[in-house]
């Protein structure tokens, strides 16, 4: 069930950053770079997150 409600935030931090993209480009260029920036950043803190729950898994 907790995987469910991860994978739950997941989807919402995806669409957000998905929308925020989208008007990013609606908008101008240095708004398009921050939202990238955005972008990478939240991929890159999820897949942080899902390494540190599977080592913490696998080392249980």
């Amino acid at each position: 069930m907790l995987w469910l409600l991860r994978l739950w935030v997941v989807g919402l931090m995806l669409v957000f950053c998905w929308a925020l993209i989208s008007y990013a480009i609606r908008r101008d260029a240095a708004t398009l770079a921050r939202a990238r920036a955005l972008w990478r950043g939240s991929l890159l803190a999820g897949g942080v997150l899902l390494t540190l729950w599977l080592a913490m898994r696998l080392l249980r």
